[in-house]
């Protein structure tokens, strides 16, 4: 496993669909069964401001799919379902689909598409390969997922309980519309409870920032809930943004462990804090995979029963054979199933993206080790 520039990263994989949605397959199956008659194979255009424009105009939402053809994972997304005319048939009339290409080799690829894709990978905090972004009409992200095994009927059913999820979000919203003060900071709260706790850390500071305003004892309890997340996504952006180059690993450390120092991290924060590192040591060598051991170590020591505690023991288990594989490899890197595939271009530094399972929510597994 390579990076482009020397660091890499490990990918989180999302740690559950929406917490706020519930399990009933959407769409319905009588709409599928009305829609399935059509066999028109799922495409996915390239211009992202075009499909904004065509989700306004329609109300439709947003499936943004951030994919690279040396993904393994992405390729299998697009055979089993994204690619499918059941997969086109039964959401096609949910959302406008929309792809960010980030394949290493863009010989196929305008500049501006290059360019652009670059700068969602950047504005959205990309963090795994493929992710599937499901954004509302206005743009604003609402949930995510990474790949899923299940076919088409289970990405049908995910996708559609997360879109559910934002309907209830809207729902709370519209009411808020009609209050004020604290009633309405209520109203603001329950529209971001349907949601996962990660996509509100991560994409609705806005509407955490009002609630406060117009709840500054936070009497709605959402703020004080979702303090940690969102103060480690914003330390997460700021490594993203400033650590790059053959020195973003060393003042991406920094930067985290300045992080856990400021806030006195403890308990199962700071195994979650901690778990972030295992972005900078990727298992592409034995020094790296060396390095993600004593560190999920350290954060079995802290408790190994709770839930990081456990996804820590379980890398551990991966991280070992990972090691034990890469001692019988060959000299030169090449085992007995050949290269290993080129990684998709993206973001350089210790936060950019690799071919995996999806984005990152601070309570899930790397991608790389085992996590799904």
């Amino acid at each position: 496993m390579r990076s482009n520039n020397g660091t890499a990263v490990i990918l989180l994989a999302v740690a559950g669909i929406c917490s706020g949605a519930d399990t009933v397959p959407f769409p319905a199956p009588e709409i599928v069964a009305a829609t399935t008659a059509v066999a028109k194979v799922c495409s996915w255009p390239s211009d992202f401001e075009a499909a904004k424009a065509i989700a306004a105009s329609e109300g439709k939402d947003l499936l943004l799919l951030f994919s690279s053809d040396s993904s393994s994972a992405c390729n299998v997304f697009k055979r089993e379902a994204g690619q499918t005319p059941e997969f086109d048939a039964a959401l096609g009339p949910l959302f406008v689909f929309v792809e960010a290409d980030l394949s290493k080799c863009k010989a196929s690829l305008p500049a501006a598409t290059v360019e652009q894709n670059k700068e969602l990978s950047a504005k959205f905090g990309l963090r795994g390969l493929p992710t599937l972004l499901l954004l509302d009409p206005q743009s604003k992200p609402y949930g995510w997922m990474g790949y899923k095994p299940g076919g088409t009927t289970n990405y049908i059913e995910l996708l559609g309980n997360l879109r559910k999820a934002r309907i209830k979000r809207d729902a709370a919203w519209a009411k808020a519309e009609k209050a004020e003060g604290i009633e309405k900071a209520k109203l603001l709260a329950e529209g971001l409870s349907a949601l996962d706790d990660d996509v509100v850390a991560q994409y609705h500071g806005d509407s955490l920032a009002e609630i406060a305003k117009l709840d500054p004892n936070d009497s709605c309890g959402i703020n004080k809930k979702l303090e940690f997340k969102v103060q480690l996504a914003e330390v997460e952006k700021v490594i993203r943004s400033t650590c790059s180059g053959t020195q973003g690993v060393a003042k991406a450390e920094l930067l985290m462990d300045d992080f856990i120092s400021s806030k006195k991290l403890a308990g199962e924060n700071l195994q979650k804090a901690m778990m972030v590192k295992l972005n900078f040591h990727p298992p592409s060598s034995l020094e790296n995979i060396e390095k993600a051991l004593k560190l999920v170590e350290a954060v079995a020591a802290i408790n190994a029963t709770n839930s990081t505690g456990l996804i820590a023991e379980r890398i551990k288990r991966q991280a070992e054979a990972m090691k034990k594989r890469m001692e019988r490899r060959p000299a030169g890197g090449q085992g007995q199933d050949g290269p290993r595939p080129e990684r998709p271009a993206g973001p350089k530094g210790p936060m950019g993206p690799r071919g995996s399972l999806g984005p990152m929510g601070t309570n899930a597994a790397p991608a790389a080790f085992g996590g799904k």
